[in-house]
This record gives C-alpha cells, sequence and structure tokens, in this order.
C-alpha cells in the first residue's frame, strides 16, 4: 500500500483505541468507543473521517494485512473481538448515521 493522508482515522484509533485509549470513552467495547469519538466530533470530522475510510479501503492491497501493519503497533482488533473489515464497517456505519439525520 502506498503512503495516504488518512489524518482523522489515524487520530481516532491511536486516542480512542490506543494506549489510553480508557481516557476517552468508556473502553468496554468497540462500539462505546466509536460512539464516545462521535459524541466528541464535529460533523465536518466525521465527514472527514468517513472519507479516510474510504480511501483506506480503496488503497488497500491487503485490507487485512495493511490495517495491522499501520495499526499494529497502537491498535490489535484481536483484543477488542473484532477483524480490521468489521472494525471499518461498523465504523463507517456508526459515523454515517448521525450524518444522515442532519
Amino acid at each position: 500500500m502506498k503512503s495516504i493522508n488518512i489524518a482523522g482515522l489515524d487520530s481516532l484509533i491511536a486516542i480512542y483505541f490506543g494506549q489510553d485509549y480508557d481516557l476517552f470513552g468508556s473502553g468496554e467495547s468497540v462500539d462505546a468507543q466509536i460512539n464516545a469519538w462521535i459524541a466528541d466530533s464535529t460533523a465536518a470530522s466525521r465527514h472527514g473521517l468517513m472519507g479516510d475510510i474510504e480511501q483506506f479501503m480503496r488503497e488497500c492491497d491487503n485490507l487485512e494485512e495493511d490495517f495491522r501493519s499501520r495499526y499494529g503497533s497502537e491498535f490489535s482488533t484481536e483484543l477488542w473481538e473484532t477483524t480490521p473489515a468489521e472494525f471499518l464497517n461498523l465504523l463507517k456505519q456508526k459515523v454515517s448515521a448521525p450524518l444522515s439525520q442532519g
């Protein structure tokens, strides 16, 4: 995968799922962490994140490997009982819901 600028996704993962994840959200589940990010973010940030997710998925040669290569030192999807594809799809679904409402 070539180098891409997806700062919104990088930031969300580092802050809400990284080493200090429990400082931002409850840390109880992937859903809870995503909900905390949504509550803390602006509509512009949510739109930007949607673009980042779509770009990442489009630019990947192998989604699982590229995700682990980019985020493996900060975020292990296995520890959150999900896969990279499931995580990104859930993130897209949850972030797009409030955008479509208003």
